[in-house]
């Protein structure tokens, strides 16, 4: 489904109160993730910016490069990221966001949105 698609389908749920079962899971499993911040502050970095390797990512949060590494392995496991290797330095790691999280940006930005709108 197009994040275009996702956007106006979380708007709609939204407006009418009502999330269907896909979205409610999927929240749910987002918000499970993010209760530490620090994960969700890379998610968000990574989201904004784009690519990035641990050094930059450690240097963005001022966080220990181990427990940088640690919230990345976690939002990898979960799906939300992803990594690959860096195309200038083999031994490096890029860190990206998953394709498959276009529902929970589309709802972000929702959420945003009316966050804005509500001031």
């Amino acid at each position: 489904m197009e994040e275009d698609q996702l956007f106006e389908r979380l708007q709609t749920a939204l407006q009418e109160n009502e999330l269907g079962d896909e979205l409610i899971q999927e929240i749910t499993r987002c918000a499970k993730i993010f209760k530490n911040s620090n994960r969700f502050r890379i998610f968000w970095l990574l989201l904004s910016q784009g690519s990035h390797n641990v050094s930059k990512i450690t240097d963005h949060l001022g966080v220990p490069q181990p427990l940088t590494s640690h919230e990345l392995g976690l939002l990898r496991t979960s799906g939300l990221i992803s990594s690959h290797e860096d195309a200038t330095y083999r031994s490096k790691k890029n860190y990206d966001v998953s394709n498959g999280t276009e529902l929970f940006a589309a709802l972000l930005s929702l959420l945003c949105t009316f966050a804005d709108y509500k001031k």
